[in-house]
């Protein structure tokens, strides 16, 4: 049967109409409409003219359609916003905008006079358009070469589709306000929805045959459509509508024709199980006789292979095949089974008594449905019912939510103060990374990135000690320099310099300098110290990554297998979390579902009576979301109870565990630590090292007029010195001189008299006689004179000394003046070599020569000759010394 011609297929004619939006006449449908924008919904109508000018093209390709995917889409957009309109532009018979719409029906010729209907009516319209979306389907399935299997089921999905819009248009309302449309007759319309039912079981049964299905299954499908033709015949007979009866009688005889045929497949399908499965070879036989007993019911005369042409070659095709198995049939039985044959009317029985069976459902679409009718070209113009309706509707959704989120948030609360005591998400690690120690003891991000810093510089702790070492020596040197500045000035003991705005200015910076340096020093010994305590840590630190998690693992081993308290305790947390993401996943499911929402176009396609009945519709969709949340709640006392019951059991190995991770924290943390002290001693040493560069400029910068000053100052104790050696010379010079005169006096009896650069001196003594004795007579010798002075000498007076007076009780002699800040000029100190400062620092402190020794004591004449205007005292400073220039501090900028 495989090879049986495929059966032809019957589509309704299009209807079709001349008339556009723009042509309808006695009417502006344009003026019209605009006027209801403007005065209905208060809006600008010229912001519709796009919309209109849609509108107007959509009606165009609806009135001539074709057979194509295409066509069908076009119509059904245009349907869907006919339905749409209908709410918002009272369109209808008696409404204010009333529109006429004329169509011609297709079952009427033409040029009959018959064949144009207008009537007043969007619902005619709707219900032209509907028919033409039945029609396409159909005629487009009747295209379909149904020689393939993606071809048969194109063909079946189009059938139903098809069936689906005539089913539509008879809940249309009364449909006699069609009269007189032919094709829109309530006859007509339920012959079209059974004969395009009857067609895509056609092709099941085609595609059954194709892939050799069950006889049984076969025969069921043929005895379904035997039946339902028959009844096609029977309403075409009943038809009374103005057509040609020539038109009439070929849908009767086309349909009688297709019941006859699938009769004698049904019977023969029949008589095939019972030989296959049953083994009734007398069943078999009486049922190939009922197949050609149908058989001989379709006439094949001259007239009918002219008008049905493709049905007599399948009929043909019949009446060989079920003519030689009857023939068979009879044979065998009569010489070979000798089974018994049943009676016509008890085969027929059990056949009937097995059931047709019907396996075609109808195919709907929405119009209202965005993806297949298109968005709405007036969705801006929302009729006042509408908003008040959705307004209704979206308060009562939002109650549904704020409810449901109050019993979600007062839960989880609860279920979180529960958690948080047993800190259930370290629990939660525990059992899943507890067995595998890279994943209980994982390496921080923090940590390895401090590793791999340590490990990229392998010398780095070395470098750091050996930094720190010179630090300490830098500081040791700047300590020594600073000092001996300090030293320098210290020594300085003059008044009149240490009184100098530049001395007591360059002295309280050295001290300031001192005391940051002392800081410094100890903060070297501090960071020392804390390098010290953190240097193991530090090699941990500079091993190969994996090496220093194999140094830091505390000593724990995982068990291999899990307890029957673990395998509890997991069993139950992951109860309480399907619990809480079960309500919230929920939750989130109403949410989207009322975002998504909008009842908008479904209240557009109906009244005010049932708006109220579609929202209460729409919102029992959320009831059964309220009722899983409330189960969901409902059950969380219990699951909270047996979830502490597993963690107590538990709580021997989850101690240990706990052990084993918090040492190993704080290690991570001790490291981490560590290298964050590492880091900050690494700063503070280039901060240190800048501040000894710093005070090193600082003190080669007051090097300079340090230095000036002490050498100054060693000038003015040089010149006292000088003096006082002076005077100790002619103090030793004038004693030599009076012991001289009073040896002569002693041996000379009178002497000679004093030189005259001594000037007189007064004594108690009168001069020398020459001593008496026995020699009168002669000249004295020595040996008189030293006799004579020896016998003297035990009685003479002590010889009055010049009366000395220190040098400070002496006013200071007036030297040259100090080197102020307003005179100090800033040059390097490489200009005055470190020789020089040593030689100075080296030289001692000579004490005050004094300033004035006897009254009528005159110093000798070369040094008045080479200081005669200053009466003795120190020369004055030259003003055309370089070093009076230098200003330290810039202050004579200032100035």
């Amino acid at each position: 049967m495989e090879a049986l011609p495929i059966f032809p297929m019957m589509a309704p004619a299009f209807r079709t109409s001349t008339l556009s939006y723009d042509n309808i006449p006695n009417f502006n449908f344009r003026l019209k409409m605009k006027e209801h924008i403007l005065l209905t919904f208060n809006t600008d109508p010229h912001e519709y003219d796009g919309a209109f000018d849609e509108l107007a093209h959509l009606k165009f390709e609806a009135n001539i359609p074709s057979a194509s995917v295409e066509q069908i889409c076009k119509l059904k957009r245009y349907y869907g916003q006919l339905c749409m309109m209908q709410k918002r532009f009272p369109m209808g018979a008696g409404d204010q905008l009333e529109t006429p719409f004329t169509w011609n029906d297709g079952l009427v010729d033409l040029r009959s006079s018959h064949s144009e209907v207008t009537i007043n009516d969007i619902e005619f319209e709707k219900a032209s358009v509907m028919f033409n979306i039945g029609a396409c389907h159909a005629q487009f399935a009747t295209e379909q070469t149904r020689d393939t299997q993606d071809s048969i089921k194109a063909a079946f999905m189009h059938f139903q589709y098809a069936a689906f819009a005539f089913e539509q248009l008879n809940t249309f309302r009364n449909c006699e306000m069609f009269y007189p449309s032919v094709d829109l007759d309530s006859n007509v319309i339920a012959f079209y929805y059974k004969v395009m039912i009857a067609q895509a079981q056609e092709c099941l049964v085609q595609k059954s045959l194709l892939d050799n299905r069950s006889a049984i299954v076969i025969a069921k499908l043929s005895l379904w459509l035997q039946e339902s033709f028959e009844s096609a015949t029977k309403i075409v007979d009943d038809w009374i509508v103005n057509i040609p009866e020539s038109v009439q009688k070929y849908y009767e005889k086309f349909c009688r024709l297709k019941a006859d045929m699938y009769g004698v497949i049904a019977y023969m399908s029949l008589g095939d199980h019972a030989e296959k499965e049953e083994k009734k070879m007398g069943w078999r036989l009486q049922y190939y006789n009922i197949a050609a007993k149908y058989m001989e019911s379709v006439s094949m005369d001259r007239k009918t292979k002219e008008n049905y042409p493709e049905l007599m070659v399948t009929a043909s095709f019949l009446f060989d095949v079920i003519s030689a198995k009857q023939k068979n049939a009879e044979k065998e039985n009569d010489f070979i089974y000798h089974d018994r044959v049943p009676k016509q009317e008890e085969a027929i029985d059990a056949a009937k008594k097995d059931g047709a069976m019907c396996k075609v459902k109808t195919l709907a679409f929405d119009p209202l449905d965005a993806s297949v009718c298109g968005e709405d070209i007036f969705a801006a113009l929302l009729p006042p019912e509408i908003i008040e309706s959705n307004k209704n509707y979206g308060a009562q959704k939002a109650e549904i939510l704020k409810r449901n989120v109050e019993v979600i948030q007062s839960y989880d609360a609860n279920l979180d103060v529960m958690l948080e005591r047993a800190e259930f998400d370290n629990l939660r690690f525990m059992l899943n990374e507890g067995k595998d120690l890279q994943a209980m003891f994982e390496i921080p991000d923090e940590l390895m990135k401090r590793n791999a810093d340590m490990t990229a510089y392998s010398d780095c702790i070395p470098n750091l000690i050996e930094r720190l070492r010179e630090s300490s020596g830098t500081a040791t040197v700047a300590d020594a320099k600073l000092n001996t500045l300090i030293s320098k000035l210290s020594a300085i003991d003059l008044p009149r310099l240490k009184s100098d705005e530049g001395f007591i200015l360059i002295s309280k910076e050295l001290n300031k300098l001192s005391e940051h340096l002392s800081q410094a020093k100890s903060n070297n010994t501090a960071l020392n110290k804390a390098i010290a305590s953190h240097t193991p840590n530090l090699q941990l630190l500079s091993l190969p990554c994996n090496e220093m998690w194999q140094k830091i693992l505390p000593e724990w081993k995982a068990p291999k297998e899990m307890s029957p308290e673990e395998v509890q305790l997991r069993k139950m947390v992951e109860k309480v979390l399907e619990m809480r993401t079960q309500r919230h996943t929920l939750l989130a499911q109403i949410e989207t579902t009322m975002k998504q929402d909008d009842i908008s176009k479904k209240l557009m396609g109906t009244n005010e009576e049932r708006a109220n009945l579609i929202m209460q519709e729409e919102l029992t969709k959320y009831a059964k979301y309220e009722q899983l949340i409330n189960l969901n709640v409902q059950a969380q006392e219990n699951i909270v109870r047996a979830f502490a019951d597993a963690n107590a059991d538990f709580c021997a190995e989850r101690i240990e565990m706990q052990r084993a991770k918090t040492a190993y924290d704080q290690k991570v943390a001790e490291l981490i630590g560590s290298y964050d002290v590492y880091r900050d001693v690494t700063r503070k040493i280039e901060e240190g090292e800048q501040f000894y560069r710093q005070l090193m400029a600082r003190c080669d910068q007051f090097a300079i007029p340090v230095h000036a000053m002490d050498e100054q100052y060693r000038a003015e104790i040089e010149k006292k010195e000088r003096a006082q050696k002076e005077a100790e010379q002619r103090m030793h010079q004038f004693r030599m001189n009076r012991e001289a005169q009073d040896a002569m006096m002693d041996f000379g009896g009178g002497g000679a008299a004093p030189p005259r650069a001594m000037g007189p001196i007064s004594t108690r003594h009168s001069p020398m006689a020459p001593p008496a004795g026995p020699s009168a007579g002669r000249a004295p010798r020595l040996g008189d004179y030293l006799e004579s002075y020896r016998a003297r000498k035990g009685a003479q007076p002590p010889i009055v000394t010049p009366q000395f007076q220190p040098m400070h009780q002496q006013d200071e002699p007036q030297g040259p003046p100090s080197p102020t800040p307003s005179s100090i000029c800033d040059f390097p100190v490489s200009t005055r070599g470190a020789g020089a400062s040593q030689r100075m620092m080296a030289s001692p402190r000579a004490p005050e020569p004094p300033s004035q020794y006897y009254g009528a004591y005159q110093p000798p004449a070369p040094y008045q000759q080479q200081h005669p205007q200053t009466n003795g005292a120190p020369p004055p400073l030259n003003l055309a010394d370089p070093l009076n220039q230098i200003d330290v501090f810039g202050f004579a900028n200032q100035k």
